[in-house]
């Protein structure tokens, strides 16, 4: 990445600040995907302060929004300003975001409790997420030559993906001795004679420090080497936008004056609408389940209410670490396979989008056809949900692997922060339409006066009529994008790509 001419000592020195930029965005990664864990921790919250499905589902996509909505305003200044100015602020909102939440957790009087104050802090949480990932992202794309974008890409936001696998391995250093008498809270999650219980509160300030600490450090050594790298001015491998992976080999073919768009070419772009409306549902379809994969567990646990702590705790911390891992593996493995496609048979990065998109519909299908239960036995992995877990998580890492190398591929790098970050909006806005679908239809189905379950003790939903129906919803809309996406393909095979 930096010129032959260069002497030894400076080329080395340029490699090792490169590399020293490429693991420091790593961390704003991890710090950017704890919006993930909102599921090991929602029940405990909602119990707590007596919310209910559809109001910790808009809880859940507040987050969503804070990390979404905010995605053109903090690509451009990652554009503009650069990343470690991006990272100082974003540490501040995610301590900021995460400390209000754990406060009003543990009712200090002077912190607003309810639910869209709540809402709000989560808020604050998505937004300094949204810091975090832009800036690492945006930096890396511009780093690494196009045809490396796919690792660039998936490896990095892997490490988003696996932030609640990380973050969750943290969780038994917070757990206390569950309240012996009845169901009040003391620390968090649903008290057990002589059980364990995650501490909600100090686990929220720990995310509030640590997400903090770490974009700091991020800070220091995050930098833009693009102008450095002396491109030249042909490649080998063609452009996504005349063909895929790099900008100029051959003179542009349609309307577009260069490989790097401008936001206002992207938006008169059929193509970019495809994808966008793809991305949109997909990554909605993600959300809610990873947002609510908490309550579809409470609903399918078959124990009393003097059982339930200890089996609630660790049935949601195995779910949503299998979905983290699951969205890590999905964004590694298509980001490498994309590159090595695209090098050995000119393969389209869009077809990878394509797949994870097919992916998405099979896991969703198993989630409104074949979870009926948790099965019989004591281990913590049950087939159908498990499967379907597994499914929605790789598709779900997919999408987020192929997107936007696909941005990337298609509309250039120039300007690439502010154009993604338009794309953002789509789980923004996907996200909270699943999520409130969910949370509708899970407390239309509430029956607490069925007993047996320690969900209706608790005033919850009981059993698969409680998330079905957003598994139908979802499982349709997910075969739609199969088409859109289809679409896409042939649009751009169409111009002999």
């Amino acid at each position: 990445m930096s010129d032959s001419a260069q002497p030894e000592g400076l080329r080395k020195s340029h490699a090792f600040a490169h590399t020293v930029s490429f693991v420091l965005s790593l961390l704003s990664m991890i710090t950017a995907g704890t919006i993930y864990l909102f599921s090991l921790y929602s029940t405990s919250v909602s119990q707590k302060l007596s919310y209910n499905q559809t109001q910790a589902a808009i809880i859940a996509s507040c987050g969503g929004y804070g990390l979404y909505l905010s995605g053109p305003l903090a690509g451009a200044l990652a554009d503009s300003v650069g990343p470690r100015i991006v990272l100082r602020f974003s540490s501040l909102l995610l301590f900021a975001g995460y400390s209000l939440m754990a406060l009003a957790y543990d009712h200090w009087s002077f912190v607003r409790t309810e639910w869209w104050a709540f809402a709000a802090y989560f808020f604050l949480v998505g937004l300094g997420s949204s810091g975090a990932y832009n800036s690492a992202l945006a930096t890396n794309m511009r780093n690494f030559d196009k045809k490396h974008h796919g690792f660039a890409v998936g490896f990095s936001v892997a490490f988003v993906g696996l932030s609640a696998f990380i973050f969750s391995l943290f969780s038994p250093f917070f757990y206390i001795p569950a309240d012996d008498n009845d169901f009040e809270l003391k620390g968090g999650g649903v008290p057990i004679p002589e059980g364990k219980t995650l501490d909600t509160f100090r686990f929220l300030l720990f995310l509030a420090i640590s997400c903090a600490v770490l974009n700091l450090i991020a800070s220091l050594g995050l930098q833009d080497f693009s102008d450095s790298r002396n491109p030249k001015p042909t490649e080998s491998i063609p452009d996504e936008s005349t063909p895929l992976l790099h900008g100029t080999s051959n003179p542009p073919q349609s309307s577009t004056p260069s490989s790097d768009y401008t936001r206002e070419q992207v938006l008169r772009s059929p193509d970019s609408y495809l994808l966008f409306f793809s991305f949109l549902i997909q990554t909605g379809t993600g959300l809610m389940v990873i947002n609510n994969i908490g309550a579809i567990v409470l609903a399918l646990v078959n124990a009393s209410p003097e059982q339930l702590g200890p089996k609630l705790h660790a049935l949601q911390s195995f779910y949503v670490s299998l979905l983290s891992v699951c969205n890590a593996l999905g964004r590694v493995t298509t980001g490498v396979a994309s590159d090595f496609a695209r090098r050995t048979w000119g393969t389209q990065r869009t077809v990878f989008f394509l797949f994870a998109c097919s992916l998405m519909v099979v896991g969703n299908a198993v989630g409104a056809f074949g979870v009926e239960s948790l099965g019989d036995g004591d281990g913590l992995w049950s087939w159908p949900l498990g499967i379907a877990t597994t499914l929605i998580g790789l598709a779900y890492g997919a999408v987020f692997a192929t997107a936007p190398a696909s941005v990337g591929a298609m509309f250039g790098t120039l300007n690439y922060g502010s154009i993604w970050g338009m794309f953002q909006w789509g789980p923004a806005l996907g996200g909270q339409t699943n999520n409130l679908v969910f949370g509708v239809l899970y407390d239309a189905n509430r029956e607490p006066e069925e007993t047996g379950f320690a969900a209706a003790a608790l005033g919850k939903c009981i059993g698969p009529k409680c998330f079905q129906g957003a598994f139908y919803w979802t499982t349709a809309t997910t075969a739609l994008t199969v088409v859109l996406a289809s679409i896409l393909v042939y649009r751009r095979w169409g111009r002999g790509e």
